[in-house]
């Protein structure tokens, strides 16, 4: 482990949980921090230099956990020894550091993935399969939001800009990477922000438009916490996860009669807009809520996905699975969708907008 902060600390005790992973080596800014990590979670051996660490000969895979400004630098170390490597989000500040490094990682032909690890959490692996099988139809609307309430410090991580500070790196980052994992690359993005007196966003509402009509509604903030949940809606039913939206431990499916967008219309639906708005079905509702619920919101499901640990040692599984099976790049979390996404967080915060409708992005994921 490059870095021995929170999250790193976090990642090494979700390691316990796999049989066949071992933490060799962990490495900080100084060797008494790296001795005390050492101490503290049971690795072997402790450094002041992150690239001796890296050319340790007994390491088999790096991961940088490292404040989001160094990891351009620590994944380039580790691509250079040569070892496989799991960057913690977001992978990189810009899209620029992003091409640097996955440019690199092919032409060196060594394994390389962003560590988000909610992609790799059996809830959200589930509401994936969900989606694709079809069971709510096609996707029309995506919204997720993660917000908290952070105090501000203009020295601090969330909002020094030289730290890669701002609520979309942070937390933005998540609900895009779940927006890009559902619905894939959009056509268009537009956002809207409040700036912090640092200059970095503060809060962040994003609105992202898809080729067949389909629409994302993203939301991150640091001025107060959300409901931190994602909400996924289609033509036959909707999905919505529990809190908090990186490692929710629920999902609850609703199944309901195709509405007027839905050619399947029929009978069902005329019974459900009669039931909703009756008069006398609102004064009945209180009485016969659980039935009246089945009846006009259609099959409801909660499906518990809960898991031991914090959740990190299932993106550990997924780089052991690829680099056992001489995988370059996760299918579950591509290098070409980091470089999109890191490419679309540039031009919000900048411009606030960007458009791939005339198909100007479809080569980012191969550059």
């Amino acid at each position: 482990m490059l870095g021995s902060g929170a999250v790193a600390h976090d990642f090494a005790r979700s390691l316990e949980l796999l049989p066949d992973h071992e933490l060799i080596a962990v490495s900080s800014r100084s060797l008494e921090r790296a001795n005390r990590a050492r101490e503290d979670l049971g690795a072997k051996r402790a450094y002041a230099n992150y690239r001796a660490l890296c050319e340790d000969p007994d390491v088999d895979a790096i991961y940088v956990a490292t404040p989001a400004a160094l990891h351009c630098e620590h994944v380039d170390l580790a691509l250079s020894a040569r070892k496989p490597v799991l960057c913690e989000k977001p992978f990189t500040v810009n899209s620029e550091e992003a091409r640097k490094l996955v440019q690199k990682a092919r032409t060196e032909r060594v394994f390389c993935m962003e560590a988000m690890w909610m992609r790799f959490v059996p809830a959200i692996r589930e509401l994936k399969a969900e989606v694709a099988s079809g069971s709510i139809g096609e996707v029309r609307l995506l919204s997720a939001e993660l917000g908290e309430l952070v105090p501000y410090d203009p020295a601090g991580r969330h909002f020094a800009p030289a730290l890669g500070g701002g609520s979309l790196l942070d937390l933005g980052v998540y609900a895009l990477s779940l927006a890009w994992f559902i619905l894939g690359r959009p056509i268009k993005g537009h956002a809207f922000s409040t700036p912090a007196p640092t200059g970095v966003d503060s809060q962040m509402i994003i609105s992202l438009t898809y080729p067949n009509g389909a629409l994302a509604s993203l939301t991150c903030s640091f001025e107060q916490r959300l409901r931190n949940m994602a909400f996924v809606a289609g033509t036959l039913g909707s999905i919505a996860t529990d809190s908090p939206l990186y490692s929710p431990n629920r999902l609850t499916l609703i199944r309901h009669t195709p509405g007027s967008f839905s050619p399947e219309a029929g009978k069902r639906g005329k019974l459900h807009t009669f039931l909703s708005g009756h008069p006398k079905v609102v004064q009945l509702r209180r009485e016969y809520a659980p039935l009246l619920r089945r009846i006009i919101r259609g099959d409801r499901k909660t499906k518990r996905l809960s898991y031991p640990g914090y959740g990190y040692q299932f993106e550990a599984a997924e780089v052991a699975r690829c680099v056992g099976q001489n995988l370059l790049e996760s299918p579950v979390m591509m290098l070409g969708e980091s470089l999109e996404i890191m490419t679309a967080i540039d031009a919000l915060r900048t411009s606030g907008e960007f458009d791939w409708s005339a198909g100007a992005g479809d080569d980012l994921a191969n550059r």
